[in-house]
């Protein structure tokens, strides 16, 4: 990493300016933050008072409506503790890098928060939604939550554009000079071409609705081709029968996709996953799971590395070449790649390429606009963050001969 300082010297007049700009900007991101939140405690609340105001206790079968009532609100509080976990992982990538939290820290605070989000909501949907099904009151308290929520979205769309383009202003300034290398370039409106996402395997798509993306990173770095970018895409999935035809879309990836040059060509595919079997169902009925995945598919890679094991699933077409791949060093590699990302990521190894896709519900690459931009502080965060990007080649050494190590 270069000299930081005399780099935040040569342009700390012009971030002095942008910090100076950003009064409307904090408006903006302030108040989708605080809508984006009211949106998922009403969403919450409706589903929570509709099944208070559904009339079970008219059916009979009791048991079998207390299971589905328990297994619904068993995956209410999932998608709550994953989104929690999101919330916590980003405010901790954008505020304090380089402390995190050691891992009953984390677990605490996620459960607090998923607890304060459910117990809101619970409250909000029982007491004030949760009357009689589809009596007036009922349709009245939904439909004018509804109908709220509408109306705002209309001035939360307009302000994003404001904060993207203020945060494009700074990382069209901050970028290049942190790169500070020749052969790397920063092009703020491209992204990695299609056919890239495509080639990757990572993903299962149907048929890609919508392409964005932007803050594409590209250059040699260890006389190795890298390529990054921001990438948000949507998919669209048909389905047809005789009488009508669904359509459905859904997000297919947010986030970051690296692609790198790999120093071997491979003959089949192996994909490394985050473990959510271990992490959802814990260690005993996770490694169950996953014993039953490698069944199924016949594809399931056991390692030997016990750290590996229980953050990673990987999956192969070729066994022989999976752990010519994945040698105790790499593996010690992405070890550390994963304490150091605190998102989400899957790596794929075909072809000629090693991708990974980081998955984050904002672009990482944006400037936290809530801290003083004009503080080496701030420049110090932001700069340590790209360098993470930038710096995968050289962490994960793929410039090395896999066959050697």
């Amino acid at each position: 990493m270069h000299n930081l300082t005399s780099t935040f010297s040569r342009i700390e007049a012009e971030l002095i300016q942008i910090e100076k700009s950003k009064k409307a900007v904090i408006f903006s991101a302030l108040f989708g933050k605080i809508y984006y939140l009211i949106f998922g405690l009403a969403v919450l609340s409706l589903i929570i008072g509709f099944l208070h105001a559904f009339p079970f206790s008219e059916f009979e079968m009791r048991t079998a409506v207390n299971i589905f009532k328990a297994v619904f609100y068993l995956i209410l509080i999932i998608a709550v503790y994953s989104f929690s976990g999101e919330q916590l992982k980003q405010w901790q990538l954008f505020h304090r890098p380089e402390k995190p939290p050691d891992k009953q820290t984390f677990l605490i605070r996620r459960i607090i928060l998923t607890a304060l989000i459910i117990v809101v909501a619970y409250i909000s949907g029982t007491y004030y939604i949760g009357d009689e099904l589809m009596s007036k009151s009922f349709i009245f308290k939904a439909g004018s939550i509804i109908l709220s929520l509408l109306i705002f979205m209309i001035p939360v769309l307009l302000l994003k554009k404001t904060v993207e383009k203020f945060a494009t202003k700074y990382k069209q300034l901050v970028i290049p000079e942190i790169i500070e290398n020749q052969s790397i370039k920063y092009l703020p409106d491209q992204m990695i071409p299609e056919q890239d996402f495509r080639n990757s395997k990572i993903f299962s798509i149907h048929q890609i609705h919508r392409y964005k993306g932007s803050d594409l990173i590209e250059g040699q770095t260890e006389q190795i081709h890298f390529r990054l970018s921001y990438l948000h895409v949507l998919d669209k999935k048909v389905e047809k029968s005789k009488s009508k035809t669904e359509v459905s879309i859904s997000e297919l990836f947010k986030g970051v996709l690296f692609k790198s040059d790999f120093n071997k060509n491979f003959n089949g595919h192996t994909l490394v996953i985050p473990d959510y079997s271990r992490s959802v169902f814990g260690s005993v009925f996770g490694e169950m799971l996953n014993e039953l995945i490698g069944r199924m598919w016949k594809n399931l890679v056991k390692l030997e590395d016990p750290v590996f094991e229980s953050n990673f699933s990987v999956f192969s077409d070729n066994q022989i070449e999976a752990r010519y791949i994945l040698t105790p060093s790499m593996i010690e590699r992405i070890n550390g790649l994963k304490e150091a990302i605190p998102f989400p990521f899957k790596i794929s190894f075909t072809g000629n390429a090693m991708f990974i896709a980081i998955f984050s519900h904002t672009n990482i690459l944006n400037p936290d606009i809530f801290s003083r931009l004009d503080r080496y502080e701030s420049f110090e965060k932001y700069a340590s963050r790209i360098h993470l990007l930038l710096n995968i080649v050289k962490e994960l050494k793929l410039n090395i001969d896999i066959y050697k190590t």
